[in-house]
């Protein structure tokens, strides 16, 4: 076990957050409990963001999406792209 130090407004929001859920779900737990459990879901959302946005490939699927496009079967050319967004 290790002791770790935060400021004083961090240990006001903790206090705050600490009633709240005892106050909304009648469940009391102490600060240690708190503190693990936010940084266990912190890390479950990194591991999430990352395999969502980046895949397992570890490329960025945006990019992917990108470099092949899909095809959705329109013929169509730049001059009528324009002329539907400029106008004649």
């Amino acid at each position: 076990m290790s002791t770790v130090k935060v400021d004083k407004k961090i240990l006001k929001l903790l206090d705050r957050f600490q009633a709240e859920i005892l106050l909304k779900y009648g469940v009391k737990l102490d600060k240690k409990e708190i503190v693990e459990k936010a940084i266990e879901w912190a890390l479950a959302k990194e591991e999430f963001i990352k395999e969502v946005l980046l895949g397992k490939k570890g490329k960025d699927r945006m990019l992917d999406l990108l470099e092949k496009p899909i095809d959705w079967g329109i013929e169509d050319s730049s001059i009528n792209i324009d002329k539907h967004l400029y106008g004649e």
